[in-house]
């Protein structure tokens, strides 16, 4: 085992080519003595004669090495057998599911997958003023209250770590609700750690990565500084101490087909959070909702009777 990952054959030996082009590598198998010829540009090979898979270099620009080699890892915790258990007890849950669901939905895939995150983590300082109202005379005998507005202003301090997804597949908001990550566990990127998962290159540059943290934490900042206030009239956010750096974070996915409809099923592998998205039936939301019409409509009846 290294790292929760299970190291099945490690090649001996890897020859390249270049045939009509593209590059091809040739391997040795140890675990059955075969020798295969593959696809030069994938990292993790299998091969086809008894399922031992291989670790190979895969080409890459100096910018992208250099992105990776700075980044880190955090790796896979949750087995695949562990996270099939949450996501069946997950199907499970839900009162408005349909009531064919556990039947009729259809496995499509449940791969494990690194994902590309940004790191983002800055102090930022924040500037505010605001109005707070305060009441000095009730309404009364058909007179509205009366208000008077006090001018606030104050500084609000916090350090930020901010997770910018890189995937091109997954977007921001899936990847939130699956958070947090332990990022303090995180080790440098070896090879070895995509064997039996796949990995997806980052789709976002890290200077877009960052502006988009920011405006995020701008956000963030603002519902801060708004709180005891009426109104937030300006905040101005500074950023000290800004460093962005590429993490892959472990994601068990489980994609699955109902009535034609695909859906997607997120697990956590680090700490086995599994969220995600289930058909629902309108038919038992309406019921629902005339059930608590219906008490309302009692109670107040009941009230009334009083």
């Amino acid at each position: 085992m290294l790292h929760g990952v299970s190291v099945r054959c490690i090649m001996t030996q890897i020859i390249r080519e270049v045939v009509m082009g593209e590059e091809v590598k040739n391997i040795q198998c140890k675990n059955c003595g075969a020798g295969v010829a593959v696809d030069g540009k994938k990292m993790v090979l299998r091969c086809a004669f008894c399922d031992s898979e291989y670790i190979v270099e895969v080409p890459e620009t100096d910018a992208e090495r250099h992105l990776r080699e700075e980044g880190s890892v955090i790796g896979f915790k949750v087995e695949k057998v562990e996270a099939r258990g949450l996501v069946g007890k997950w199907v499970k849950k839900g009162l408005f599911k349909p009531s064919d669901f556990l039947a009729s939905f259809q496995e499509k895939e449940f791969s494990g997958i690194y994902i590309p995150s940004y790191k983002v983590s800055c102090d930022v300082s924040s500037t505010w003023s605001g109005t707070k109202k305060h009441e000095v005379r009730a309404a009364s005998d058909g007179e509205p209250a009366e208000y008077e507005y006090h001018h606030k202003n104050g500084t609000h301090d916090k350090h930020y770590d901010d997770f910018i997804v890189a995937s091109g597949g997954l977007d921001q908001d899936e990847v939130d609700r699956i958070q947090p990550f332990d990022h303090t566990t995180a080790t440098a990127f070896k090879p070895e750690f995509m064997l039996g998962y796949s990995a997806e290159k980052p789709s976002l540059s890290k200077e877009d990565a960052v502006n988009r943290s920011k405006e995020r934490i701008r956000e963030m900042e603002r519902t801060e500084c708004t709180k005891g206030l009426d109104s937030l009239d300006n905040c101005e956010t500074r950023f000290d101490a800004l460093k962005a750096a590429l993490f892959m974070l472990p994601l068990w996915v489980f994609a699955y087909i109902y009535k034609g409809k695909a859906f997607r099923v997120l697990v956590n592998a680090q700490t086995g959070k599994v969220r995600g998205k289930k058909p629902v039936s309108w038919l038992k939301v309406l019921i629902a909702v005339l059930i608590a019409a219906g008490l309302i409509v009692g109670l107040l009846l009941a009230l009334k009777k009083k």
